[in-house]
């Protein structure tokens, strides 16, 4: 049918988002201080600096629905390709560590 599909992982990008369009629940649970709570103060310290910029991710964005064969997957910013690529080596570093269990899962001749 001719539908292309591209999956957009931004980084940070210098809007809002972690600003005043965030909300937050109005209590606190304890025991997520060290997970959630952290990432809020993340989000909290980053708000106005972070490196993306937003009129060049949508031009980027924009750019793909043009071109004859655009990506899967399109990340966003140095962050977002660093993140991306530290994830693929983990995968692969797992696989090559668990490849004779997983191939032995197949039938044998």
């Amino acid at each position: 049918l001719g539908i292309k599909v591209s999956i957009v992982e931004p980084g940070p990008f210098r809007t809002d988002w972690a600003g005043g369009s965030m909300k937050y629940p109005s209590s606190i649970i304890e025991d997520y201080i060290q997970t959630a709570g952290k990432i809020k103060q993340i989000l909290s310290n980053v708000n106005g600096v972070q490196p993306g910029d937003p009129i060049k991710g949508s031009e980027a964005i924009i750019h793909i629905t043009e071109v004859e064969n655009p990506p899967l997957r399109l990340a966003l910013g140095k962050i977002a390709v660093d993140t991306i690529r530290k994830k693929l080596d983990w995968v692969s570093k797992e696989i090559t560590e668990w490849e004779k269990l997983s191939i032995g899962a197949d039938y044998t001749k």
